[in-house]
């Protein structure tokens, strides 16, 4: 498994932690590296009887040196 994730809820709020490996050696994966700003996209499935995903904004994740 490349990509670990956790989620919790509280006080009304969602909050979801993906964890992975700066480096995976696979050539389809993006290959983080200290420094580096990468730009990921989300979606979230509710389980609602109509509409059940939502393609959140782009977020971009930013590496300290």
């Amino acid at each position: 498994m490349n990509v670990a994730c956790q989620s919790h809820h509280r006080d009304g709020r969602w909050a979801v932690y993906m964890r992975r490996k700066l480096r995976t050696g696979s050539e389809f994966d993006t290959q983080f590296a200290p420094g580096g700003r990468y730009a990921f996209g989300c979606t979230a499935f509710d389980h609602a009887g109509k509409r059940h995903a939502y393609a959140l904004p782009v977020f971009h994740l930013v590496l300290a040196e």
